[in-house]
């Protein structure tokens, strides 16, 4: 299957929108792999309640602030960013919604 990667914060109102509406109902499906990373966040807590309110069931990767954060080196500039991988590790697509390369699932 191919690997989703949604960089994501629990403060970012476009990130929990786009978990709400297309990665929950994607993770149900089974079509995709799905891995998060908790970026620009203060408390692992935050992280930990927002997965909880959501329902997130895909792991996800804390990260902590902005200093060192992975988000530079895969120049990612906003929230939500998602990578969408081949199972070979080719990056098939990238964008800020599923919607913008949907047709690659």
């Amino acid at each position: 299957k191919p690997l989703l990667v949604d960089f994501w914060a629990s403060w970012c109102g476009p990130c929990r929108n786009e978990i709400k509406t297309h990665l929950l109902p994607l993770a149900a499906e089974g079509r995709v792999n799905i891995v998060g990373v908790a970026v620009w966040e203060d408390s692992v807590e935050d992280t930990r309640k927002a997965m909880s309110e959501l329902g997130i069931s895909w792991p996800v990767i804390f990260t902590g602030d902005r200093e060192n954060s992975p988000s530079v080196q895969y120049g990612v500039l906003g929230i939500p960013t998602l990578f969408l991988i081949s199972p070979e590790g080719t990056i098939l697509a990238s964008g800020h919604s599923i919607e913008e390369f949907a047709q690659k699932l």
